[in-house]
């Protein structure tokens, strides 16, 4: 029997009195099942499939517990089916009626019932913002959301109580868990404030004495309003008599479409306000001039209205040039006549002030009537500690100033003293417009705070105003809207355990025991988690807390557990349990540059650890070292949150790096050298064996294993096994045994070990089996099942003859081929090229036999046990490193008579060092040679450097620096590369340091020279060192002016050797270089470029249909990512043979897995092969066409074509070839849901990063290369200045016809600016005489082609430019005259001036004489002529070299040399120009290949960082959406031109966003990322991508 239980009521079941009446039924069914307790009631409607009914019914219930006038039978036993497995209840007889009054249990007769506010229950789908729509307020606005007016200066009494119509009035809303709102009658949850049973706050409102106009929208500049804001805008565009447009309608008709299109597109942002008053003040001006006394009368009603102005200070509209025609000429003119015009203006002008009527008419821009007071729970007051007194927030005090203002102004206005109402008008404006801004100087300070600043000591700090609170990093938009703080994050320094997964992370038993996972009760899991619950928080595994209800209703576990909630608990509760192994969470390093800085890793409980730790395979993603790193583990909640993180960003899903297509997880460091030494070849150590070790060398310097040595090399090898079908047959075999569950299975963790070993292909002296490290590494292939991967490609190890000597071409090394067939190493030394980070060049087999999915997944546990070889290849083979490995040492030897060989000595009895005496001579050569050559400098004869060469003569005398550094460039660069070729001989391929370089596992030749040979030229940020304690020398002991390389930093002396304490100061110098440029800001100005362009580029994402596609605007900015559609992140390797580049897809693996008709793979060469054809391929590829698919892209097939016409391949193979191709085509598309903006982004962010911490090697001014600078130009401002284009660059072509070295020159002499100070040796004056001799240098003009008579003509015309000036030059310059009529061989010309022309005139003429060009139309003397044979483009032209791209060249280029120069093939980073001529999308392909150049470089340039084409290819079309090239940043597509009002607060630039926004009637659907996260909305990323 049950004398009470729990039902849902609706309102309408009580009647005013509260009396309930219930009726309970189950339809045609005489039995109900009904809960006991609330918590089972509040399961039972929120998730049951029995409840519904009832959730369709309504949408909110009131949850009631009765008690009943008798006991009634519980039939649960009579209807077992009726009851809901697992949550409490009873089953009662239907139909059932209750009739009560509310009452409780201590004093109530039954019946009746109790129930609470919090018993209010929704059964409604949460609501989420769907839009938000922005406007100017209305008085009526204000009045109808006001619950009082405020008209009291002071907020509370001494005993703290509000006052009622003060700013703190209860009304406007409860601060206090303890205190009721006036209004609502709801007090203020602080825990939950945002629930329906805490209050929100109301606004209140302040009646106004006169309308104030709104600061916002006058903006300021000093102390005068903006005159581009709105205020001011409309006031100076309408009349004032009339109220309509002071411009004729016939001037407005050609551009009412384009101002009608603006508002339907929806660009109601700062951009399309600015097109808009743009469009506006072209008719304007055109109707009324620019000028004062131009202005003209209204068109319309023939009255005039002067140009108006306002200054804050004064808080006063005025006439800067009064008028009699208006107002009798007077100056000033008051508020309410202000308001007045603004009231009289129709809406159907309003769109022509970029005004939408519907939501902002011009009288708003003033508070008219009321102003606005916000709810004291945005603004709480807060007690004092210790104190009956209040701390009141910074908007009640700037409040209480508006009603202290406002009411002086009223008295006054009352008492009618007209003399006091302007400074009382004044008062009441600066009070009002702090509220809105009190950090602005215009309007003064509306009172100050105290503060504690970071180093303790207190600031005085204004009052924060409502802008003031947005706006920044600490702002609302960016601290509380866009950041979400969460918990159960675990922070800690991390350490490295290498017998993790790699996609593991150690937890620390105190951290899983602290942080909890809210697992939902099941009818699978209840038992297991009722033990957690009796463990409680102190067992582990326990749990903290349960929510019986799964909603609110949180009991905690007290320590030694709880057997009443274990007992107690229902099927859908939720147990806060403590984290356990297997457990999801993403792990992180801040700052996240790039989307593998974040990655999902399972939790391994790690009892013996305090601090994080991970596989240190893993470290490269995150950037991260063991030096006391600190990173995070959010670990996930929830099914849905654990399913994303597994799936989406767990490591194996991502172990493919986002920016370019190759492996960001695999062998690094250790790992790799561990690999060298398995496979490499040491000439040195040929025919070695030792028994007693078991390690061997073949013929060929192979190493090689015993079985025993094999055996324990493998015995550290293992990996965790992944394939669900070897899980599935583990599984089976295991139930046999001990009738274990799968989920028990499931849980448990599951390793490969290799028991095997490999086939013998070799032996040791004895004959018995012996396996060679290449062996050993081919038999992991087939341990993961990948028995068909092939690879060939070039490494970084280079080849080597019979005496380890390594072998060059053109002084360049030849490095190894690496042949992997059919899952065996055939030839070659495993490195980082093959399986390394940002190398892996084996991995796209993987990827094209397995697919993208299950290949990552066999390719992470691959990386497993390759990475534990590689620890095991060290530790049976040996590794050691000692100063004698850092050295490189040969002494000479000769024959003694008897024919023994024996070391030569020196005269001190020493053995002579081969490689130090020819390190000796080197050093000695290239010192001499760079001393002669500063000398030279020093002399001021450095084009004599340039011997016959006319264009580095021209380069010395136009660019001395850049020249004389790139010749001493040159000659240290031989010299450091020339002394590395004795040493890396010497040391051999198994030298230690070798090992670790030729694999690339750290260290680079640089590294090998500086501690071997010698440490070369010391470079600060990319130069020498020339200057130190003074100009002319570095330190206080070298000679003064020193022209020998010793003395700026041209080091002989090596690390491994030792240094002088001078040589080691000046190395040392260069290495804080980084330290320097990162506090320069460096840093920071990269990963705020990274932040503004997520901001500008977040909402592209991949749609359904594989299109680009824009969240805010909708609409499709690309057809296919990049064009073909690949993902940027398709894999590659680093051989061109493997795709390095990504433009096509990776062909190398399925060439290898198709064979021609004599049985060769396609993806080697066949002797026997005559030309093919691609026929039978190209009928297939036609039919794959009819499909829906994405067809493969024409630069792919064209690849294969070049293949196939070489190769004799059969019809059947041709036909396969191309099916398999189509599937590994469309397996390599971009994923559905990418979200390809954020991507492409963040991929920005980590190359820019590191990169500032890059010091490129100083090249001379006529080098090349991407630049971080360039890139943020490009980025935000595309359509940029000329004169500020970072690095400009221009490149011409001859014409066919003209393509001739000697006219090349002529064109480059005609381009190239030469100025005075280039040609003329020496300029002197004679005062007494009034005349000025001009030494020209014949050889210089002749060197730069410039005729003696036009040099004479070039001094005439600066003379006659002066004369010309005269009116702001001394009267002595307006007659001149020249003695000489041409230029003889002397080079002399003597001017004489009026007599008495004084010192003023004379150095006048002499400077102007100086900076004038005597030769060329452009502005930059670095011009150059680049040889046929080496035309960029290889279309075999002499090209221009322009370093230069002012919008005046290309224009005189075009002009003067179209005849000449192929103008179609002109490229230049000059955007505008582009745009200018050709239009968009000629702009947005020279963006894509100008931001390719800036990120990869190009042949012989640097970039910033590999970055795959599609990205730039696909941010040139976000910026070209619009219709013109528009920037990503702040002042573009990032902010001023963002659809989306939140997302465009989010970056910078808040207030004209909001102020844009709101008079234009923006309208922000939410649809995009920065706004979903601010409403809450579901992002339409991943699985929810748009169709």
């Amino acid at each position: 029997m049950a004398e009470s239980f729990f039902w849902y009521a609706r309102p309408e079941d009580f009647d005013e009195s509260g009396a309930l009446k219930l009726t309970i039924s189950a339809g045609r069914l005489r039995h109900r099942w009904v809960p006991r307790t609330r918590s089972a009631a509040k399961l039972f409607l929120r998730e049951h499939p029995d409840a519904h009914g009832l959730r369709v019914a309504a949408d909110n219930y009131i949850l009631v517990n009765l008690f009943l006038a008798e006991p009634i039978e519980d039939l649960s036993e009579k209807y077992p089916n009726a009851s809901p497995k697992g949550i409490n209840g009873i089953v009662i007889k239907t139909p059932f009626e209750f009739e009560g009054l509310k009452g409780n249990r201590t004093y109530s007769e039954p019946p009746f019932y109790i129930s609470s506010r919090t018993d209010m229950l929704m059964t409604a789908p949460a609501k989420q913002f769907s839009s938000i729509e922005m406007g100017l307020a209305t008085d009526e606005d204000i009045l109808s959301q006001s619950v009082t007016e405020i008209s009291v200066v002071d907020s509370y009494t001494r005993d703290l109580d509000s006052i009622p119509n003060g700013p703190c009035d209860i009304r406007l809303g409860s601060v206090s868990e303890h205190a009721k709102c006036g209004t609502c009658s709801l007090p203020m949850n602080l825990e939950n404030a945002g629930s329906l049973h805490s209050c929100a706050g109301h606004f209140g409102h302040i009646s106004l004495a006169t309308p104030v106009p709104k600061f916002l929208y006058l903006g300021a500049r000093k102390s005068l309003a903006n005159m581009n804001y709105p205020t001011m805008t409309v006031l100076n565009r309408v009349c004032f008599n009339c109220g309509l447009l002071s411009i004729p309608n016939s001037l407005l008709e050609s551009i009412e479409p384009q101002i009608d299109q603006i508002f339907a597109l929806g660009k109601r942002h700062p951009k399309g306000r600015e097109e808009i008053n743009r469009l506006v003040t072209q008719k304007f001006n055109d109707f009324h001039g620019t000028k004062v006394d131009e202005r003209q009368p209204c068109p319309h009603c023939e009255s005039f209205t002067p140009k108006i102005k306002f200054n804050h200070t004064k808080g006063e509209f005025f006439f800067p040039d009064p008028d009699e025609r208006f107002a009798g000429g007077s100056r000033i003119i008051d508020y309410r006549s202000v308001y007045d015009v603004l009231l009289s203006i129709p809406d159907t002008v309003c769109k022509f002030l970029a005004l939408d009527p519907a939501t902002s008419r011009p009288e708003n821009l003033f508070w008219g009537k009321y102003h606005p007071v916000s709810p004291n729970t945005m603004r709480p007051s807060m007690q004092r500690e210790g104190s009956k007194e209040m701390d009141l927030d910074d908007l009640t005090m700037l409040y209480a100033d508006v009603v202290f203002a406002n009411d002086g102004l009223r008295t006054i206005l009352n008492q009618g003293a007209e003399g006091r109402v302007p400074f009382a008008t004044k008062r009441l404006y600066h009070a009002v417009s702090r509220v809105a801004d009190n950090h602005n100087a215009s309007i003064g300070s509306g009172g100050t705070m105290s503060i504690r600043g970071y180093q303790g000591g207190l600031l005085n700090v204004s009052y924060k105003g409502i802008m003031n609170r947005l706006g920044g990093k600490k702002g609302r938009f960016r601290n509380n809207l866009q950041s979400k703080y969460v918990e159960d994050v675990s922070y800690s320094t991390i350490a490295p355990d290498s017998n993790l997964s790699i996609d593991e992370v150690g937890v620390p038993l105190q951290i899983a025991m602290q942080t909890t996972y809210d697992e939902k009760v099941t009818e699978k899991n209840i038992e297991e988690m009722r033990d957690l619950i009796r463990n409680g928080p102190d067992k582990y595994p326990g749990a903290l807390y349960v929510i019986a209800d799964g909603f609110d209703d949180v009991a905690k576990i007290q320590s030694g557990g709880s057997e009443y909630l274990a007992d107690y608990l229902q099927i859908g509760a939720i147990v806060k349990r403590h984290i356990i192994d297997g457990d999801w969470g993403l792990f992180n390093r801040a700052p996240s540059l790039h989307r593998q800085s974040i990655l999902g890793l399972r939790v391994r409980v790690t009892p013996d650890r305090k601090q994080l730790s991970m596989n240190p395979t893993i470290c490269i993603p995150f950037n991260a070292d063991y030096d006391g790193d600190a990173m995070k583990m959010h670990f996930v909640n929830g099914e849905e949150a654990r399913d994303e993180a597994e799936n989406i960003m767990g490591l194996a899903k991502n172990i493919i790096h986002a920016r370019f297509g190759k492996l960001t997880v695999a062998t690094d460091q250790d790992q790799t050298s561990g690999l060298y030494l398995l496979t490499h070849t040491d000439k040195a150590r040929v025919n070695e064996w030792n028994p007693v070790s078991g390690l061997g060398f073949t013929e060929e310097g192979i190493p090689y294993l015993s079985k025993p040595l094999a055996l324990s090399c493998y015995s550290t090898v293992y990996s965790e096994i992944r394939d669900i079908d070897l899980l599935d047959e583990l599984y089976k075999r295991q139930k046999k045994i001990d009738k274990i569950s799968r989920a028990d299975f499931d849980k448990q963790r599951h390793y490969r070990h290799i028991n095997s070993l490999p086939e013998s292909d070799c032996t040791d002296p004895d004959g018995n089996p012996c396996y060679t490290g290449r062996a050993i590494f081919s038999h992991l292939f087939s341990v993961v099942g990948a028995n068909n991967i092939s690879a060939t490609f070039k490494g970084n190890t280079p080849m080597v003859d019979e005496d380890g000597t390594i072998l060059r071409e053109n002084g360049k090394k030849v490095p190894e081929t690496v042949i992997v067939r059919d899952s065996q190493l055939i030839q070659g030394t495993l490195e980082k090229d093959a399986f390394g980070e940002g190398g892996s060049s084996l991995a796209p087999a993987f990827i094209y036999h397995f697919g993208y999915e299950r290949g990552q997944e066999i390719l992470s546990e691959y990386i497993e046990l390759v990475t534990r070889l590689g620890f095991a290849g060290h530790r049976v083979i040996g590794y050691t490193m000692g100063t004698d490995d850092v050295s490189a040492k040969k002494f000479k030897t000769e024959e003694d008579e008897e024919g023994n060989e024996v070391f030569v000595l020196d005269e001190a009895g020493n053995r002579i060092d081969e490689i130090a005496e020819e390190i000796d001579t080197k050093y000695a050569i290239a010192a001499a040679k760079i001393e002669d050559i500063q000398q030279r400098w020093n002399n001021k004869d450095l084009a004599s450097v340039a011997y016959d060469d006319r264009q580095k003569k021209i380069s010395a005398e136009l660019d001395p620096v850049s020249f004389l550094e790139e010749e001493i460039f040159a000659i240290s660069d031989k010299y450091e590369s020339d002394i590395l070729v004795p040493i890396e001989n010497a040391q051999g391929s198994g030298n230690p340091m070798q090992i670790a370089v030729r694999s690339r596992a750290r260290g680079k030749d640089l590294n090998v020279r500086q501690m071997a040979g010698s440490y070369g030229m010391v470079l600060v940020g990319g130069k020498r060192i020339r200057s130190g304690i003074n100009n002319d020398r570095v330190l206080a002991h070298y000679p003064k002016g020193s022209a020998h390389p010793r003395h700026s930093g041209f080091i002989k002396s090596n690390y491994s050797k030792g240094m002088q304490p001078d040589e080691y100061w000046l190395t040392s110098t260069a290495g804080r270089r980084s330290t320097v440029e990162s506090g320069q800001g460096n840093i920071s100005e990269s990963g705020y470029l990274e932040r503004k362009m997520v901001k500008g580029m977040e909402s592209h994402v991949v749609n359904q249909r594989g299109q680009v596609y824009n969240l805010r605007t909708g609409r499709v900015i690309s057809p296919r990512v990049g064009e073909d559609g690949l993902a940027p992140y398709h894999i590659r390797g680093t051989d061109r043979g493997l795709n390095t580049n990504g433009l096509v897809i990776t062909l190398q693996p399925l060439l290898f897995e198709h064979k021609c008709t004599h049985k060769n793979n396609l993806a080697e060469p066949c002797e026997q092969c005559e030309l093919g054809s691609s026929k039978f391929f190209m009928d297939e590829v036609s039919k794959l066409k009819e499909n829906k698919s994405t067809p493969i892209s024409k630069n792919t097939l064209d690849e294969v074509i070049k293949v196939l016409t070489t190769r004799k391949v059969s019809a059947p193979v041709q036909r396969k070839l191309a099916k398999r191709l189509n599937t590994f085509w469309q397996d390599s598309q971009c994923r559905i849901g990418e979200a390809i903006g954020a991507t492409a982004a963040g991929c920005l962010g980590e190359p820019a990063t590191q990169a500032a911490l890059r010091t490129f090697h100083f090249a001379g001014k006529m080098s090349f290369q991407g630049t971080v600078s360039r890139t943020r130009q490009i980025l935000e401002s595309p359509l940029t200045t000329i004169t500020n284009i970072d690095s400009p660059r221009t490149l011409v072509r001859m014409r066919s016809k003209y393509n001739q070295k000697k006219t090349a020159d002529k064109v480059a002499n005609l381009i190239r600016k030469v100025e005075g100070k280039a040609v003329i040796d020496l300029i002197s004056y004679d005062v007494e005489m009034s005349s000025i001799k001009v030494q020209f240098n014949m050889d210089k003009l002749k060197l730069f082609d410039i005729k003696p008579v036009f040099a004479r003509q070039q001094v005439a015309r600066v003379l006659d430019t002066l004369k010309a000036e005269a009116s702001d030059r001394p009267a002595s310059l307006i007659s001149w005259a020249i003695a000489q009529r041409t230029l003889q061989g002397d080079g002399v010309l003597d001017i004489a001036l009026e007599p008495n022309a004084g010192n003023r005139s004379l150095l006048i003429v002499k400077e102007a004489l100086y900076a004038a060009s005597y030769s060329g139309f452009g502005k930059s003397p670095l011009v150059s002529v680049i040889d046929k044979d080496d035309c960029p483009d290889g279309t075999g032209r002499y090209t221009i070299d322009i370093r230069a791209a002012e919008t005046s060249l290309l224009n005189n280029i075009e002009d003067v040399l179209s005849d000449i120069v192929d103008m179609e093939l002109i490229i230049t980073n000059n955007l505008s120009w582009i745009y200018q001529r050709f239009g968009l999308e000629a702009t947005l392909w020279a963006i894509t290949k100008e931001l390719d150049f800036q990120m990869n470089g190009g042949k012989g340039s640097k970039g910033v960082g590999e970055y795959d084409w599609r990205y730039t290819r696909t941010i040139a079309d976000m910026m070209g959406e619009e219709g013109i090239p528009m920037g990503l940043g702040p002042a573009g597509l990032g902010s001023a031109a963002n659809y989306s009002i939140l997302a465009a607060c989010s970056v910078e630039g808040e207030k004209p966003a909001i102020v844009s926004g709101s008079v234009m009637g923006n309208f922000d659907p939410l649809d995009g990322i920065a706004e979903s996260v601010v409403a809450g909305k579901l992002l339409r990323i991943g699985n929810r991508a748009p169709n």
